[in-house]
Parts: C-alpha cells; sequence; structure tokens
C-alpha cells in the first residue's frame, strides 16, 4: 500500500540543512499546542467584543473632543486675527506690529489645522474594533482549523500565528506573532483561574483591551 502521507523539509534558506524529512502529522502534532494555548471560548468571546466595542466608544468620544478643542482654538485665532486687522486699519497698532502678529496667529492657526487634519484621518481609518474582532475570531477557530484547512490555507493560518519557527532533532520550537502572544499568556491565567474555581466575572476583566 502506498504512503500518501505529506512529507516536509528545510527549505535551506539559511544554508545547507541535515535535518531529514518531516511528515505532516509530526509537525501539525507540535504546532497544534500553540494553537491550544490560544483557544478561547464563546464566554470570553462575547466579553472581549462588548468591552472591544466600549473601549472604541471611549476613544471615539475622547477623539471627537480633542478635535472640537483645537476646532474651537482656531476659531478664536481666526476672531483674533480679523481683531487684529480692525486695530490696524483703525490706526490702533502699527502696520509693522500687525504683521508680526498676523503671522505669529497664522503659523500657530496652521498648526491647529494640521493637527484637526491628522486626527480627522485617524478617526476615518481607526479600524481599532474590526482587527480585534477578526484577533478573536482567529484565536476561537484556530486550534480546529488546523485539523480542517488544507495546503495554502493552512500554512498561512500557521504563519499568522507563529514566527521563527525551527525544526530540529523531531522538535519544533516557535515564538508567537503579537499579540497572539500576549492571548496566550492571558488565556494560562484565565485557564489556571477557571480550574481553580474563581469567579467568572473577576476572570474575565484579565482580558479587558
Amino acid at each position: 500500500k502506498k504512503d500518501r502521507s505529506t512529507y516536509y523539509h528545510c527549505t535551506g534558506y539559511r544554508g545547507r540543512c541535515e535535518e531529514p524529512y518531516a511528515r505532516e502529522e509530526a509537525l501539525e502534532s507540535q504546532i497544534s499546542p500553540y494553537l491550544e494555548a490560544i483557544g478561547i471560548g464563546d464566554e470570553v468571546v462575547e466579553w472581549v467584543s462588548k468591552a472591544l466595542k466600549e473601549n472604541s466608544e471611549r476613544r471615539s468620544n475622547a477623539l471627537s473632543t480633542r478635535i472640537g478643542g483645537l476646532q474651537s482654538e482656531y476659531d478664536e485665532h481666526r476672531a483674533r486675527l480679523e481683531e487684529m486687522y480692525e486695530d490696524k486699519l483703525r490706526g490702533r497698532i502699527s502696520g509693522d506690529l500687525y504683521d508680526q502678529k498676523a503671522a505669529e496667529c497664522r503659523a500657530h492657526m496652521d498648526r491647529l489645522y494640521e493637527a484637526v487634519t491628522r486626527l480627522e484621518a485617524d478617526a476615518e481609518s481607526d479600524d481599532y474594533v474590526d482587527r480585534g474582532f477578526d484577533l478573536l475570531e482567529l484565536a476561537r477557530t484556530a486550534p480546529t482549523a488546523l485539523k480542517e484547512l488544507k495546503g495554502s490555507r493552512k500554512r498561512q493560518l500557521v504563519k499568522s500565528v507563529l514566527s521563527n519557527c525551527v525544526w530540529m532533532d523531531g522538535r519544533l520550537s516557535a515564538d508567537y506573532q503579537q499579540p497572539f502572544g500576549i492571548v496566550a499568556d492571558t488565556n494560562a491565567i484565565y485557564r489556571e483561574g477557571k480550574a481553580a474555581g474563581d469567579d467568572s466575572g473577576d476572570l474575565l476583566t484579565v482580558w479587558y483591551p
């Protein structure tokens, strides 16, 4: 009977490698614990999703307040510039003094305008919640996805979660891509607390984003 197993070998990217071919099953058996470590349940997903939304609202409100404050300051300087121009026309200040103060005022207004523009761009491009949801979904499904996905999709899953993978003497060592290292550490604390019978409400706060 033909062996239909899939085998992998080092690409030799960093030089000649003496490691023999490894069966896909052997690799997956050692990748699996890394993915199991980040696997989160529905309770955690629901709680963190809610926390992400609440945190996003606070971020949005703070950003709006900051933009409003800068806009008000800009309007104040524009009104001051108009007043100085009237003072110049009425002879209350000299032309030289007006030119000096007007230049200072306009420079400050330019800085305020640039700051508002940057903050508005940040607000429009803020994908904080979407990225958080994507991370949660990947962490939730990663353990089972390793068994279900095939070929390039399976490789992409592993690359999304792990980095610096080294296969030596039949053993795999790897680092987590961030933030999955943080997820794994937090999940370990959460699971230990659950096993010890700690209150779920208190435990969930370790996941606060």
